[in-house]
């Protein structure tokens, strides 16, 4: 099942054209239920569906992942939301490292710190089938793995650029190898450029503009026949960031993550275990010096240090038991604050803490049992135990919540455990039945935030030092068909959420925010349901003619009944692709229902359905041992005016946006 996954998320990933490596005969392949594969080690027919030149964002990858929708403020950094959960509910990983944004307004989630062309691998998944690598949660989550060069390779590179007319968008890249059998490095680089753009309906989108920078670079060495070192590091700065849907930009966004992890192949008990320790930091300003006629000028600059380690083994075969064991511990510290300026001099600067240096320091322990049944039928079991201890670490941060309820440290236990059974039919046919229970405790914001203001129901917000975790019973049924030119496969799942954790209006406080609609406190309602379904098709019509399918419909409904905010409607794509030759062609349509399910206490707007059509064809010129590609493209190329339910503001998506994109690699 998770191999047929594996094929189909392949057939919609957008991989690099690069030459084809060989394999590192050290390196053993990880199983994931959806992976989106981007460097390629060698060639695989499935991974030739939906490639790219490297050169977009990684959202709009995973935005064409199962199960996977997007929360848009503006151009820049859209926010993760997957089966209509998102913020702690779902875990982001970066190779395995635990990464906090350090923005109060979720203005720069994980994702945005990394680029495709540092990437080799986007997984999506629940967390039994990902090596319990996120930390503790209820939708599962992504890890998005480190592009690593592979021993004996020599030395290769790649170097382009692309231009599009609305936005003047322009953006490059580099990335050079080298690599002998005793070690290799890898160097690579992105650079972004954007104006304003314009919508379907011709209007400028003022505030969509940005640019960045990202700088990866990572080096093995063979220490003998069964160890390998490796060293990363990861520099990404943007400035100059406009957020369309809020009152406020960013200044910058800075992260710095390095990472050193210890690969041992054995010939025992144990076939590999893996050592990590890992380290970031991410700097975040946010501010209006750019918007006219603010009431009052402000910003807000917000730091996140997070360390970490952890050590994972997995087992050979033991008659029918397969183990996999993975021991992590990381701390996280997080500080913003803002600063407001009154526009005469004769005022004081006002000051607060939003998030009141915040210490989360966890451990988790997770452990995972494949048995193998007959040649038809498995069963996995796997469990994981989290301890959470948060806590405000500075006397002026404890002066802040104590009115709040804050008596000190909190400390959350939060186990999960999970059971899947997995059984062939025949040789086409097979299904798969998961059952599991997960907890997660509050994210920093829900526990100790402090007047944060929510730009899309128009509420400051203010957490609950005292606040339950949450816990929920999970629940999935998955149908697959697989043929020489078919591949099939639905799936339906269910969430029952208990201590739903939602802002809670509270009419004896008073906002802060000029012009809020007042106060809501974090606080535990009584449960929420979320349930939908999942169908993807991928057929071959002819030798050099594919098409494939995806569709998603999630639902979410409070204890009394009412909606859920923020539920993505049905929505999906459907795509054909042309190989002849030397030449490859791509027609897209982008789709989404209205979405009539709203929730207007919470900011909820009705919106209607739409369809987009993109286009592209891609020329790749043979140079001996190079390759010269030239791309064309066209993204809603009827120029429609749209916007997906959650985009936040009203604000519409770019327009008719013609591209140009050329890419040399050696």
């Amino acid at each position: 099942m998770k191999v047929a996954k594996t094929i189909l998320l392949c057939s919609l990933v957008q991989a690099l054209y690069a030459q084809p490596e060989s394999l590192d005969s050290l390196k053993k392949p990880i199983e994931l239920s959806e992976v989106v594969v981007l460097d390629q080690s060698e060639k695989d027919p499935a991974l030739d569906f939906y490639k790219s030149s490297r050169q977009i964002g990684v959202e709009n990858i995973m935005t064409r992942m199962q199960g996977i929708s997007m929360i848009r403020r503006g151009n820049y950094a859209p926010d993760l939301v997957r089966h209509g959960m998102r913020n702690g509910q779902v875990g982001i990983t970066i190779d395995g490292m635990q990464v906090f944004g350090a923005c109060t307004d979720r203005m720069d989630p994980a994702t945005s710190y990394v680029e495709t062309n540092n990437l080799k691998s986007i997984s999506v998944s629940d967390d039994d089938e990902n090596g319990g690598c996120h930390s503790a949660n209820i939708a599962g989550g992504v890890d998005l793995k480190i592009k690593e060069p592979v021993f004996g390779s020599g030395f290769s590179g790649a170097v382009g650029g692309g231009f599009t007319p609305n936005g003047k968008g322009y953006n490059g890249l580099l990335s050079t190898t080298y690599a002998n059998n005793k070690w290799a490095i890898n160097v690579n680089s992105v650079y972004r450029k954007f104006d304003n753009y314009t919508d379907g309906n011709g209007n400028e989108v003022l505030y969509s503009q940005y640019e960045k920078i990202n700088f990866g670079t990572n080096f093995r060495y063979r220490v003998n026949k069964n160890q390998i070192v490796r060293l990363d590091f990861i520099l990404d700065d943007a400035y100059n960031i406009g957020y369309a849907a809020l009152p406020m930009d960013v200044a910058f966004a800075k992260a710095r993550m390095y990472g050193i992890t210890y690969h041992w192949y054995t010939k025992g008990f144990f076939k590999q275990i893996t050592a990590k320790g890992y380290y970031n930091y991410i700097d975040h300003a946010m501010d209006d010096s750019k918007r006219p006629d603010v009431p009052i000028r402000m910003d807000m600059p917000g730091q996140s240090k997070t360390w970490g380690a952890f050590v994972e083994a997995q087992t050979k075969s033991i008659k029918t038991h397969s183990l996999y064991s993975k021991l992590e511990v990381f701390s996280n510290f997080r500080h913003a604050d803002m600063t407001m300026y009154p526009n005469t001099s004769s005022e004081p600067d006002m000051y607060m803490l939003t998030w009141p240096d915040v210490q989360k320091t966890s451990s988790l322990y997770f452990i995972k049992d494949v048995i193998t049944l007959n040649a038809k039928s498995g069963i996995v079991v796997s469990g994981k135990l989290q301890i959470d201890y948060n806590q405000i670490i500075t006397e002026e941060g404890r002066k802040y919540m104590e009115p709040m309820g804050y008596e000190g440290p909190s400390t959350y236990v939060l186990p999960s455990l999970d059971v899947e059974f997995k059984h062939a039919l025949n040789k086409n046919n097979s299904f798969l039945i998961h059952a599991g229970y997960a907890s997660r405790g509050p994210s920093t914001s829900e526990q100790y935030g402090f007047y944060l203001f929510n730009a899309y129901d128009g509420y400051d917000y203010i957490g609950k030092p005292t606040i339950k975790a949450e816990q929920a019973l999970k629940a999935d049924l998955s149908y697959q068909l697989a043929t020489k030119k078919w591949l099939i496969e639905s799936s339906l799942f269910g969430y029952k959420i208990q201590d739903y954790i939602l802002g809670i209006t509270a009419t004896d406080y008073d906002g802060m925010t000029i012009g809020s609609n007042g106060v809501r406190v974090y606080d535990n309602v009584s449960s929420a349901t979320l349930y939908g379904a999942e169908l993807a098709v991928s057929v071959e019509i002819y030798k050099w003619l594919d098409a494939m399918a995806k569709a998603t419909f999630t639902r979410g409904i409070l204890e009394d009944n009412s909606n859920l905010p923020l539920i993505p409607p049905l929505n999906g794509l459907f795509a054909f692709k042309a190989n002849y030759k030397s030449w490859e062609a791509m027609f897209e349509t982008e789709f989404a229902s209205s979405q009539n399910k709203i929730n207007e206490q919470y900011g909820d707007q009705k919106t209607p359905g739409y369809v987009v059509n993109n286009l592209r064809a891609i020329k790749t010129f043979r140079l001996k041992s190079s390759a010269l590609n030239v791309e064309l493209g066209v993204d809603n190329m009827f120029n429609i005016a749209y916007r997906n339910h959650l985009d936040w503001g009203n604000i519409l998506r770019i327009g008719r946006n013609f591209y140009v994109q050329v890419k040399y690699s050696f």
